[in-house]
């Protein structure tokens, strides 16, 4: 099975990316934008000897032992339809 995790930055955590991100969206009068939330995204795809919620289980794991700074990021795990 194919997954998507998104993670992006907890509320309250400020990051200069999301700055720069929504001054150069003003300075290109795109003045609408109020906010910008900055993250990364991940594909992931595991075995399929393992049952859905096993897959789920298992990058729920990934994610806080390895790939997502949860101190940081919060994180949404998605399954992909193929």
């Amino acid at each position: 099975m194919k997954w998507e995790v998104t993670s992006l930055l907890r509320d309250g955590v400020k990051g200069s990316e999301q700055e720069v991100i929504m001054k150069a969206l003003w300075d290109l009068e795109f003045n609408e934008v109020k906010e910008v939330l900055y993250g990364a995204c991940y594909n992931l795809t595991l075995d399929d000897k393992l049952s859905e919620d096993e897959q789920r289980l298992r990058i729920t794991e990934m994610c806080k032992q390895s790939i997502i700074n949860t101190n940081l990021y919060d994180f949404i795990i998605k399954r992909i339809e193929e």
